[in-house]
Order: structure tokens, then sequence, then C-alpha cells
């Protein structure tokens, strides 16, 4: 694999860095409000301040949300504390939720598609059966096939009452803006006469009066007592508190992305005869701006009841205090805000973000929306995935997958349990902003001011036209829920199980067809939660429920485990209810038990509600099987557990622990046993110091599994992000030292990533400091370690210049000197930074993967490539110092015989190939390039023996789908036996078991909001134990991305004939660090002894788990 290189996260690193970090912290109890009041105290917090001011407080405990009401804001140095104060916070068992109040967001990016029509196109509207096409890449499109009535039924439903007879339907679209100058949407967009007139007076007023006497005459103007002035056509939160008035935000909702135009126009387009036509005309559009230009997240959906005029009044918008950051949590929460007290009786949400942003104060004000009878519809996102987003998985948020014009679920569309139904989502025409200079139409070209998008973002507001039309016609908001689930059509039978949705897709026509009858659903949408101690043969589970419509005189429920088939099963199967009355929340109980060990931690319930006099109706449900690490957690979990304590001293509760990967030595001897050869420090970071204790294996008593404290040092803060740790003799005077790595902040006018070797002795005392600024080329993060006989040094492979040592004496006839960018090899001598010579036909190709033996002694295997083109010829060699202060040469040069011509110079990626047998050394290197067709091209250099060299191979890995691609490899594997790749496709996780060419895959629960770069990093190739003595290939998947710090493995299974069965998620391998524990960064390489071990820290002992499939 092409190294991700440290110059990248050390450009990140100080970008964020750069910034203050805000925190929203609330109390999960009532004893919480202490715990606040400490965390605030924290040395990291530089300033404090309530969210909420004294009249909002009043009011939200007014509401009953006395909690919310203490939330404080917490203002960090920058967003590297952050960790730190939740680390600081779980440690201390704090009964706090800690909320990060920024997070970028972006529109996701759509297939667009390709069409040349306006309403008679608009298949949602009316579909005829004929196929649509859907853009892929600038040369290709696919084909969506059609299927007659797979719509929205508005021909079948009951007439619309003309508008102006009946009150529009407000709905807000919080989003990008909306074009109010566009012919289809200008007389949709909600106009207060009042304050429009008084906008206008205003700013009349400014351009020819004295500003003093305008603001006082019109800058506080509110005709209709919402709190916020002049809001003539809605409010716009992406700007700056306004300082007359106190409150965030001002009048121009003007959409300069296009996004929440396109979305406006499925709601509410006029039936004009110039365009496209909305789904509801009796709707006037509430333009709530939270995303402004180039936003970064994808796109989402929400529910609830009637409005009703004896609650409480709601906080009012005046921003008291300082100015606030404007997040994505502050922007959301207020645009909701807004939204409640401006009427709205529907909010569509075409915006999503993931459970790691989610935050209390958000779910709160949705909570406050629902309460007065607003619906809020959001998005289900483009995952292709059955991971939840939020507020998709808010109990009573109606949450919107896309389907296509076959009325299948979109290839790109998320699904499953939390799902509530579908709407048309591929290929939907409607209005594009006419107002904005350059922001054309990609896809439709017949008429400027329309086009074709694809996304859930698309379906969610047909669902909300669909609501819109329903409120219209009389139906109270809660009844409209109801109608839009229970009238929802059944999808074709080849989709209704592959991706399933709780119901069907939306039919207007059926919605009005439904008669009054009760609906009882699980009330929450999540995964349920379950906890195994991995030896217990049971463990308890609860299922709430809630009736959302009707009141049943009698209520059965069926529950059984789909899935996996035979592995556990329930004690308890059937309930019985009397009299479930509207609204009403009930729940049933029971046990998990379990029969097979090697149970996945994914189990789907289906549970059957029976209500008297009514269809049976059955919904799934997911369970999530967790294995918590607590301190109490021993080797009683399973008998390959082990338990090191440390010896003397004590480690601070808040401390973070890193691992020191072992590098290299003066005698060249192996140095990786498993986790024998590994130190750890404890990391006590301050504003101005950071305080390391080394954590070394005890010796001294014989007791090899259990640490000491063998040094403690203060190191200031100055140093920067700190990236690495390594343990190596640097300078080979036969005891172990130390090398920290830092990547340097950015100064102002920087182009390039600096970094800060720390060269340590055994006592963590620093010897020398050796920083490099990455001018001449980029420091990968998978460099090596030289050995030369002056010590180790960094070494690499890579694109680059000249370094000035080696630089020409300046001529006057050439002050220019071309310097070409070609692969070289780097190492830094005592001097500074020099490469090693070729020969002129000669040149490097990569690094490859060393062995222990090799890392050890500081010898870097490397391939070269000789000739042009067709003929050119491969040849492996070793970069190493053959004689004390020669210098290092190339030796050990073996002639490469590969079948058939493979060009290895400029591959994507240059990966190790991981060992399934009991060795500590990768099997060897590949090279994986694009192929034909998105798929992914590698070719195999599998190390030999001392004189037979490497051998090669290539394989092929594809997608299963036409519009999808093979992205990257995740993990490479090989033995004697069995040849495996793990690749990840834009949607799925693939494994290839090249032996037999068999394929299975899963889905890899992206999000389209994570960086490449964070979502890269999630996925770490592991070797699993098959609980026989016998390895299998597996990726370990981190999910503290999505909010969870948890770490699970997915590994293949065979059947006892040797074929491959599927992909599978061992529930005894999902581990989540509890309170008191933390996962420790690097897992345990795989080695002779043991497969890939996983390592937690709790307060005053190391728990090591190896990866073993089953006990």
């Amino acid at each position: 694999m092409r190294p991700l290189l440290l110059a990248i996260l050390a450009f990140l690193g100080a970008s964020a860095s750069s910034e203050a970090a805000v925190l929203i912290v609330t109390p999960t109890e009532p004893s919480g409000t202490a715990d606040v009041a400490l965390l605030a105290k924290h040395p990291f917090v530089k300033a404090k301040e309530p969210v909420f001011p004294p009249q909002e407080q009043r009011t939200l405990r007014d509401l009953g949300s006395p909690l919310l009401a203490t939330s404080m804001k917490l203002t960090l140095a920058d967003e590297s504390a952050v960790q730190e104060i939740r680390d600081f916070a779980k440690n201390r068992g704090l009964k706090l939720a800690i909320d990060v109040n920024s997070l970028p967001v972006r529109l996701p990016a759509y297939p667009d598609a390709e069409h040349d029509a306006l309403e008679e196109k608009q298949w949602p509207i009316r579909n005829d059966g004929r196929s649509q096409f859907i853009f892929i890449d600038e040369l290709s499109s696919a084909e969506l096939p059609g299927k007659a009535g797979e719509d929205l039924q508005l021909d079948f439903a009951p007439a619309e009452p003309l508008p102006g007879t009946v009150p529009p339907v407000i709905v807000a679209v919080l989003d990008t803006g909306i074009d109010a100058e566009h012919p289809d949407l200008k007389s949709r967009i909600v106009k207060k006469a009042a304050e429009c007139e008084a906008l206008q007076n205003y700013k009349s007023c400014l351009l020819k009066g004295d500003k003093r006497t305008c603001d006082k005459t019109w800058a506080k103007f509110d005709s209709d007592g919402n709190g916020y002035p002049l809001d003539c056509s809605g409010w716009n939160l992406t700007v700056g508190k306004n300082p007359l008035t106190g409150i965030l935000g001002n009048t121009n909702t003007a959409d300069q992305v296009g996004h929440g135009t396109h979305v406006s126009g499925l709601i509410a387009a006029a039936r004009n005869a110039r365009g496209i036509r909305g789904v509801s005309q009796n709707v006037a559009l509430l333009p709530v701006k939270v995303v402004s230009a180039a936003p970064k997240a994808p796109l989402r959906p929400q529910s609830a009841s009637e409005l009703e005029q004896d609650l409480p009044p709601i906080p009012d918008p005046v921003e008291n205090g300082k100015s606030w950051q404007l997040g994505f949590s502050d922007l959301i929460a207020r645009g909701l805000l807004y939204a409640i007290r401006s009427n709205a009786r529907i909010i569509n949400l075409s915006l999503a973000w993931p459970k790691s942003a989610d935050s209390l104060l958000m779910r709160k004000m949705v909570e406050l929306a629902q309460a007065r009878g607003i619906l809020v519809v959001a998005a289900a996102g483009n995952d292709a995935t059955e991971s939840q987003v939020m507020p998709c998985s808010y109990s009573g948020v109606i949450c919107v997958a896309s389907h296509g014009p076959d009325g299948t679920i979109s290839s790109f569309s998320n699904f499953g349990a939390g799902v509530d139904l579908a709407a048309p989502g591929s290929a939907v025409l409607s209005t594009w902003p006419v107002s904005v200079p350059g922001l054309t139409p990609l896809r439709f070209v017949e008429r400027v001011g329309y086009d074709y998008k694809n996304g859930t973002s698309m379906a969610s507001p047909l669902v909300a036209g669909t609501l819109a039309r329903l409120l219209a016609a009389g139906f109270p908001s809660d009844e409209a829920y109801a109608r839009l689930l229970l009238g929802a059509r059944a999808r074709p039978n080849r989709d209704a199980d592959a991706k399933p949705t709780r119901f069907g897709n939306a039919d207007l026509a059926g919605s009005f067809r439904v008669q009054e009858q009760s609906l009882i659903l699980p009330e929450s949408k999540d995964a349920i939660s379950l906890t195994w101690d991995r030896q217990s043969e049971t463990f308890p589970i609860r299922v709430p429920f809630r009736n959302f419509w009707k009141g049943a005189a009698r209520v059965d429920i069926e529950a059984r485990i789909a899935a996996p088939a035979g592995q556990a099963a329930l004690d308890v199967t059937r309930w019985n209810f009397e009299q479930w009355l509207p609204g009403e929340r009930k729940e049933i109980e029971s046990v998990i038990r379990i029969f097979d060990p090697r149970i996945t931690s994914e189990l789907t319930i289906d549970l059957t509600i029976s209500p008297a006099g009514q269809p049976a109706r059955t919904f799934s449900v997911k369970g999530q099987i967790s294995v918590i690490i607590t301190p109490s957690f021993d080797a009683k979990a399973g008998s390959d557990v082990k338990v090191s304590r440390i010896l003397n001293g004590k480690v601070p509760e808040t401390a973070l622990i890193r691992t020191v990967i072992p590098a290299g030595n003066a005698t060249g001897q192996p140095l990786e046993a498993a986790d024998a050869a590994r130190d750890y420090v404890a990391i006590q970071k301050s504003p101005k110091e950071w305080v390391f204790q080394l954590l070394t294996r005890d010796t001294a008593t014989g007791r090899s599994d259990d640490f000491t404290i063998r040094a403690v040092r203060s190191l200031p803060s100055e140093h920067g992000d700190l990236l690495n740790l390594y343990r190596l003799d640097w300078n080979r005077d036969g005891a172990d030292d130390y090398v920290w790595l830092y990547s340097l902040p950015i100064t102002p006018g920087q182009k390039n990533a600096a970094f800060r070797f720390l060269f340590l002795d055994q006592n963590l005392t620093i010897q020398k400091t050796l920083d490099y600024t990455a001018e001449t080329a980029i420091l990968p993060e998978g460099f090596q370690w030289l050995g030369l006989s002056s010590g180790f040094t960094p070494a690499w492979v890579g694109v680059g210049g000249t370094p000035s040592l080696e630089k020409k004496p300046y001529d006057p006839w050439d002050p220019n000197p071309r310097d070409p960018l070609y692969l070289r090899f780097y190492y830094f001598a005592a001097d500074g930074l020099r490469t090693l010579n070729t020969s002129d036909d000669t040149v490097l190709v990569a690094a490859l993967a060393p062995s222990v033996a090799q890392k050890s002694a500081g010898e870097i295997p490397v391939l070269l490539a000789k000739g042009e083109s067709y003929r050119r010829e491969y040849f492996t060699a070793v970069i190493k110092e053959t004689r004390p202060g020669s210098g290092p040469e190339i030796t050990d040069v073996v002639t490469l015989s590969m079948k058939r011509y493979r060009m290895l110079i400029g591959a994507d990626s240059v990966i190790p190939v991981s060992s399934l047998a009991p060795s500590p050394d990768p099997m060897g290197t590949a090279f994986t390039s694009p192929g034909v067709r998105g798929a992914l091209r590698t070719v195999f250099l599998m190390r030999g023996t001392q004189t037979a060299g490497y051998s090669s191979f290539d394989s092929t890995q594809s997608s299963a789908s036409p519009t999808d691609t093979v992205m990257r490899v995740a993990g490479l594997f090989a033995s004697s036996a069995r040849a495996a790749a793990f690749t990840q496709t834009q949607y799925d996780l693939l494994y290839h078991d090249l032996g037999s060419n068999e394929f299975v895959s899963t889905s890899m629960h992206r999000f389209s909001y994570l960086s490449q770069l964070a979502f890269v990093r999630s996925f770490v190739p592991a070797v699993v134990g098959d609980g026989t003595g016998g390895r299998l290939p597996g990726v370990l998947v981190f999910g503290d991305l999505t909010g969870i710090d948890s770490s699970e493995v997915i590994v293949p299974e065979y059947g006892t004939d040797g074929k491959l069965l599927g992909l599978t998620q061992p529930a005894r391998l999902r581990l989540v660090p509890g309170t008191g524990c933390q996962r420790v960064r690097n897992p345990i390489d795989a080695d002779q002894n043991a497969p890939t071990q996983l390592l937690f820290f709790c307060g005053d002992h190391f728990v090591t788990i190896p990866l073993t499939f089953a006990p």
C-alpha cells in the first residue's frame, strides 16, 4: 500500500489545532450538575458559559427539561484537547453528555442522472414504466428499469383543496436556502406582508437616512411576535449575531448551492405550465438556511404529533452573553427553534450527522417540535448501509430511503430496521437556482432552472409533500403520520428481503384509503445494545413499544431471532396486552439463550404485532452484542485472556496509554515476539507539558507478564502532535533507547509539513533532536529504520527532489537548474538528508515489507527496475551498510521472474501481505493499480528462500454491481494453503478467496461525511485464530468514528467442505472499553505464538485479548 503520508496527518492536525474547539456539556442525571462544574475546572478549558440564557433556562425547566437548562458551553484551546476532556470524563465516571459543537457538513456526492423532460418526465409524479438513466462518470451511465405505477400515486388520491380555500401548510426546509426568484417557487414561499414591507423600508432608510434612526425605527420590527425581527421570508443562520437584536442570523435565505432549491421544488413547485410540479399546491415554504456554500455531510428526516395551544412557551431566540461559535449543532438546533416559533407544521431535514456528533441539545429540540405536533422528515442517507444516522434514528422521526423507477431500493440508499419507508430518489428532476451566476445545471440542458439529482435528499421532500397533502385534507398530524406509514405500498418481492424498510413505498392514495386503526411499533429505531461476558449462556433483552394511533382492546406480540439461524433463541416468545391506549408505551422482556459461542455480534429479531381485529404486521429490530471491557474483566472471560499488572507506582486516571513500537537493536537479533517486546507509555497532558511514564516488562522478578514504571519524564508540549513512539538502540550503545516522532505546528506562510524526532535514552532524557521540513520529499508514515554503524536513522523510498547537501554548486550559466522529481532512496546521515545513488539505467520502485530480522538489523528490502516499457526487468535487493562507516549500499540483487509483464512503477499502493502461518514475518508485498470497469489489479511478490528470491502472481478484484467500484485493498493474506484479499468498494467490504476464486461481501457501514483518510484508518488487517490452531484472514474495524469506541472483527466462514459461506462478525470479538478502561492504539501483530491481539488498559493493569474466532 502506498503509505498514508505523515505530512497529510501533520497538515490536518495543524489545521484543526489552529482553531478553538467548543463542547456542549449536559448532565444526564441530577447529580451530574456537580460534574459539569468539575469538568469546567479542567486546565484545558479556556472559557465557559451557559448554553441557554436565563430566560431560556426558565422556559426549559417549565417544559420539564431541568437538566438541559443547566447545559454549559466549554471552549478549549484547540481540537486536540477534545479527546483529553472525553477521556477525563470517562475515566472519572462523570454523568455527562459531551457533544462537539462543530461538525463539517457537506452535501453527498450523487451519481447525477441525465434526462430531457419536465413534468411529463417526472416519474415520481406519474411513472409510465419507462427506464431512466443515471450518470456514473464522464463516460458512462447506467439504465434503471422502470415499472408503471411505482410512483407516489397522486393521480389516484383525492383532489387537493383549491389553493386559498384552506390555510397553507407551512413546511420548513432546513437546508441551503431557496431561490426566491425561481418562477416555480416564487409564489410558494412564506411572505409576511408587514415584515416584508418593514424590511424594504429599513433598506430604503439605510440608503438615504441616518443609520441610528433607521435602526431605532425598523431593526426590531416583529409583527408576528415570533422573536425574529424583519423575517419577511425565512431566516438565515449561517451568519453571525445581530448586535442590535442579540439574535443569530439575518433575513438573507438565498440559495448559493442549489440543494435547498431542488428539495423545495419537489415539495411545492407551482403548477403554472412553466416547468415541474410539486407534490402539494397547498404549501407555504419556509426557508431556514443552516448550510452555506460547500457543506460537507449527507442529508436526512423526522416526525411528531398534533399542535396544542396550551403547551408552555418555547425558548426565545435572543442570544445573551458572548457570541456563539457557528457549529453544526448550534445551527440545526436554532433552525428547529425558528421553525417551531414560525408555526411550521412539517420540517424537512435533508441533512444528517453521525452518532459521534449527536447531541442532547439536538434531541431535545426535535422533541420540542414533536410535542407541538410538528412532523419532522429526514433522509436515510446515501451510503448503501443499514447503519443509522441522526436524526433519522430518533423515535418518531420519519426516515426516508430512496427507491428507483422499478420500486426497488436505490443502489446508494441506506435501508434497514431504522428506515420507515421509501420514496422516489433516483433520477429526480426538480428546480435549480436561476439567480446565481455560474451555478448552472449539470445534466439538464433544455432550459435554465432545472436539473436532475439522485439521493435520499430527494426522497425526503417528496414524503414531506405527501404529508402536506394529508394535513391539507384535514387530518391531524398524528393521524397523518400513521396514515403515511400504513398506506405505504409493498415493494416488489425481489427487493423486500434484500433491502428492507419498516414499511413499503410512499403512496398518497393508499394513505387516504387507510381505515382508522392502531399503529403499534418498536419505539426505538436504534439497535438494541446487548452485553455479554463471553461465558454466560444467557443475557436479558427489553424492547419498548408505542401505539401511534387508535387504541386496541387486545394486542398479541410474538418474537423470534430471525438471524443468525440456530445460534441463539428467546426464552419467552409470546406476550399479551389488554387495552393499549393511543400514545401509550409498553415493554416486553425476555432472555436470549446462546447455543453457539461463535454467535455473530448482530442479531435480527422479528416482532409480529397482532392487534385485535387487524392484520398482523412483522417488524425487525437489530440487536448488537458487545463485550464490555471493565476493570473487573479478567481471565474468567476466556482462558486466552491475559492480565498484566503494574507492580510499582500508579498511572493517573486520565492518562492516555500509547504503544512503543520495537524497531531495531545493536545485535540485529529479532525484537518482536508478540507483545513481549512492547513497551508502553502513560501520557498525562497539560497545556504546558506532557508527563511520560515508561512502562516496561518486569524482568527482575521473573514476572515477565507484568510491568514496572521504569522512568518518568516531563517534556514541553511545544513539540507538537505526537505521531509515533519507537524503541530501538538508535546510538548502538547496546542498550534500549527511544525515539518520539512529532508533527510540528504549521506556522503562517509555511507550505510544507514539518516533523521532529526526539532521540531519548532509556530514562527518557533527550539526547538529540532532528527536525525535518518536507520540502525535498514527503516523509511517509511507513518509513523504515536504516541501521548504520553510527546508529539507526529514518529512511524511505519516495518521490522527491535532490537534497540540498547533494545539489551542484551555483552555476551562473545555469542559475535555475532543473531538479526532476522521481523515486529515490532517502535517509538521514550525520550531516543531513541524503540519497543513495543507483546506476543510470536502474530505478528504485518501492521499499518492500521487511522480515522481523531485517527490521531489527536495520536492513531495507527494495524493488528495482531496469529498462523501458515492455522490456523492463525487475530485481529485488537489500539496502544496508556492509562495512562500518561506508554508508548504505544496494546488495543481494536477485532477478525477479514474472510470467507476464506488469507495470509496478507508480502503483496506487504498496501493501504488505500478512502471513496466515505462525510467523511474525510478512509473506511478501503487493502492488495495486486500477483495472477496467471499476476493478482493482493486484500483483503479489511473495517472499521465498535466501536462494530462490521472490515469486509473483496476480489477481483482479471486481465489484458485484456495475454501479460500484473497488476503491482500495483493506488487507492481503497468504500461507502455503490459502491466499485472500479484503477490498473496499464504494459501499461494501469484499472478501476474495484467491485459491477458489469465490467472493462474498458485507456492508462497510460507511458514512460519506467521514473523511477518506479517517475512514481508511478504521479498517486494519488482522490475523484471526479459528479456535482449532488454524488462522483466518480478517479485518479489524474501529468504530469510534461512529460515536462508539468499539473494535470488531470481520472474518470469513468456511463450511466443513471448505466452501466459502460468507462473512461474519463474532460477538466475542466486538470489544468496547467501559468506564475505567481504554483501548490501546496499535494492535499487537500476529506472530508464531498468537494471532493479532488487542490491548486494553484498566487503571492498574493491562488486558490482552487474542482475536480468536471461537474458544
